[in-house]
């Protein structure tokens, strides 16, 4: 019986040395590899969202938001523009590298009431490429714009009527305006062409088609690919071949291989190369074939090399929350541009010596040029798809914690004191304890606020708990109507904002401000923001007054920017340039009497909150997107991994930009653009076409990052609410959102 128990014991003995020498033999490897500092990049698992383009595979066309005015020739009437000249042109700007088609509902107009149809011609740089005859119905037209016929840049088509209407055109020249023919709903479409449909099995690809990846590689590296021909008809073809070429940013061939393709099998090759550390590649896979049933299946399309070095934040043993919880002010100047703010001191005194014992940040950016969807990145640590507060209509989700809910639950007492109706329509008033409107309901042209109020309630703060005071001030955004005593730069007396916005939307239409209606309305911008100014230095001087101006945490920044036509627009919510996403961003720690640059780190608003949820060594409910700086304010060894920051815009969904402080790449559906920030600070010359690897690394790293801000929002169901915008109808037409 004990032998028996033995060999039972000696069994389990010899299985557990088995299982011991398999581990250890594991770890072996394991720590092989681990040696190796080897890591792999596999293409094919997001490969929806390298072509991000295509919405769904019942898409056939997408629209391309290009920029285009009716230029000569024509008369807006109701929801017509009407042609009244016998030769009209319309402008437009062409980016994409494919032939575009122009839809638009078109009819005949009242020509003297003798026609009832004119015929009209169609041409671009003196080629005619459709003509067409009008009906008093209005019928759909569309019309296509070959790639090779169109300039990049600036293109006019010219739509001329003919020669027997323009006969009859001439015979009543002298009298009332021509209404010759109404068009409406112009479109810019651009073609799908799907290179590609995914199966279980990976990827296949059609004939005579190419597709790129995008990626970044360092030292020795190696590409695994794994594919074999399927479709067409069985025997060999000597023109079927696949081409393999990966270059670097500059247009720098790395390597090239032509690969001929005889049999159904599977074929495995491995491309090395050697790098310098942190560089981009671009990897194109192209199939040529004169047979149209032939397709390649691509099983493995993998990326082997040394892993990607970064300046990670080194984490340490020690405790950068504060010793006690200060009362904490953040101030928000609607629409204050980051430029005026750095560079004219004149208008922003109280600031610019705010700014003497604060951090300024020199790189801070919105995450989206318009209040709604920044605000709410403020308040939350999330970008605009996360949160899902994205257009007028959308509020605040039930399931989204925000930055003053996690306050409340941690005994802060909130305040919030707006002169914007905005943050009460998304629902931010009903997570503070108290909520106070200093604008004026129903104000059509006065950007005064009312002070009294203000400081009222500023003198009404909580003196047995911490205090978290948001205050949002409308100046300098529109009106441009502050009061008479700061008229700085000129006189806005006859300032009207309706009159102001018809003028606005008419100069963008026709692409030709006047410059002396440029000025002007920059120098009323700059009356209200010196108004601005002067609200923050009455609020700083309440602060004083309680006697918290040393002790508390004061922020001073804004929502977004604003622009006086340097691309094309006035105003903000519509770009994604300079002028609208830079902002100003200037904090004050407990005790700080001497400022601090901060120049070299590119931040953004989703950044806030998180960094105060460190400071407070808060847990908050949901882990923000942004990155804490809160190691920076103390005092401590601080940087940032590489990362990319994100804007987008409220008027189309795709209109969006990826930029790190340096470098910024801005996709608004066919028309793309690549900027050198430290070289062209004003976003006047497009490196897209010119570095084609940066560009498609840049896209394909931006639908990448639009890819997990949507997840986010699907993973936490952040479902927005509805805004109460109807009740503040007449308030959100005066600022212009509707």
């Amino acid at each position: 019986m004990k032998e028996k128990l033995f060999v039972k014991d000696d069994i389990i003995i010899k299985a557990s040395m088995k299982k011991f020498v398999v581990f250890l033999t594991i770890l072996l490897i394991f720590s092989g590899c681990k040696g190796r500092k080897v890591s792999r990049q596999d293409f094919l698992k997001d490969l929806d969202w390298y072509n991000f383009s295509r919405e769904s595979s019942d898409i056939k066309i997408r629209p391309e938001r290009a920029f285009y005015n009716f230029f000569e020739g024509w008369r807006p009437s109701g929801k017509y523009v009407f042609m009244t000249s016998p030769l009209a042109k319309i402008r437009f700007f062409h980016f994409s590298e494919r032939d575009l088609y122009l839809s638009f509902f078109i009819k005949s107009g009242i020509f003297y009431r003798e026609k009832e149809s004119i015929k009209i011609s169609f041409s671009i740089r003196g080629k005619k490429i459709a003509t067409i005859r009008t009906t008093p119905e209005e019928k759909l037209v569309t019309i296509q714009l070959k790639n090779n016929d169109l300039l990049k840049g600036e293109n006019f088509l010219l739509l001329e009527i003919g020669k027997e209407d323009k006969q009859f055109y001439e015979k009543y020249k002298w009298e009332k305006p021509h209404f010759l023919a109404g068009i409406k709903r112009l479109r810019f479409l651009i073609p799908e062409q799907p290179f590609f449909k995914k199966s279980n099995k990976g990827l296949i690809q059609p004939p005579n088609s190419s597709i790129s990846f995008y990626s970044k590689a360092g030292g020795t590296s190696s590409l695994h690919l794994k594919f074999r021909k399927v479709g067409g008809r069985r025997g060999n073809r000597n023109d079927e071949r696949v081409e393999i070429k990966i270059t670097t940013t500059g247009g720098r061939l790395l390597k090239k291989e032509k690969l001929s393709l005889t049999e159904y099998k599977d074929v495995i090759k491995t491309l090395s190369f050697n790098l310098p550390e942190n560089q981009i590649i671009g990897i194109t896979l192209s199939f040529f074939s004169s047979n149209p049933l032939s397709r390649l299946l691509w099983k493995t399309i993998e990326l082997e090399g040394e892993p990607i070095l970064k300046n990670k934040i080194q984490p340490e043993k020690r405790n950068t929350g504060l010793k006690s919880r200060p009362d904490i002010f953040f101030i928000v100047l609607d629409a204050a541009r980051y430029k005026e703010v750095k560079n004219l001191p004149d208008f922003v005194p109280n600031i610019s010596s705010f700014a003497q014992d604060s951090f300024s940040f020199e790189r801070f950016y919105s995450s989206a040029p318009y209040t709604s969807a920044s605000v709410t990145s403020f308040m939350t640590g999330l970008y605009p798809e996360a949160h899902g507060v994205r257009l007028i209509q959308d509020a605040i989700g039930s399931n989204l914690r925000t930055l003053p809910d996690e306050l409340r639950n941690s005994g802060y007492y909130t305040v919030m004191i707006t002169g914007s109706v905005v943050p009460v329509n998304i629902g931010l008033a009903e997570r503070f304890h108290k909520a106070i409107y200093i604008g004026k309901r129903g104000r059509i042209n006065s950007s005064t606020m009312k002070e009294p109020l203000m400081l009222e309630a500023l003198k009404k703060l909580k003196t047995e708990q911490p205090n978290f005071v948001y205050i949002h001030l409308l100046p300098p955004h529109e009106p441009y109507n502050p009061p008479p005593d700061f008229y700085k730069r000129v006189s806005s007396l006859d300032y009207q904002q309706s009159n102001v916005e018809k003028s606005k939307r008419k100069y963008e239409r026709e692409l030709n401000p006047p410059p002396e209606f440029v000025k002007w309305l920059y120098n009323c911008y700059l009356n209200n923001l010196y108004y601005g100014d002067y609200l923050v230095g009455k609020i700083l001087d309440a602060i004083k007054d309680a006697g918290l101006y040393e002790s508390s945490i004061i922020i001073i920044t804004a929502d977004h920017g604003e622009a006086f036509f340097e691309h094309m627009k006035f105003g903000h919510n519509t770009t994604n340039y300079e002028e609208m996403i830079h902002i100003p961003f200037l904090l004050k720690m407990p005790g700080q009497k001497e400022g601090r640059q901060v120049d070299k780190i590119t931040f953004s608003n989703v950044d806030f909150a998180p960094t105060l949820y460190e400071l407070l060594r808060i847990k908050p409910g949901l882990s923000p997107q942004g990155i804490s700086f809160a190691p920076l304010l103390m005092g401590k060894p601080f940087s940032f991994p590489e990362r990319w920051l994100y804007s987008r815009t409220i008027s189309h969904r795709f209109n969006l930009a990826l930029f790190n402080g340096n470098t910024k790449f801005y996709y608004n559906l066919g028309r793309e653009e690549l900027y050198d920030l430290n070289k062209d600070p004003g976003e006047r010359y497009n490196l897209y076409f010119s570095d084609p690897v940066l560009s498609g690394y840049l896209k394909q790293k931006l639908f990448l990052l639009l890819k997990t801000n949507i997840e986010y929002n699907r993973r936490f169901h952040l479902k927005p609410g509805r805004s109460s915008f109807k009740k503040y109808l007449k308030e959100l037409k005066s600022l212009g959102y509707l």
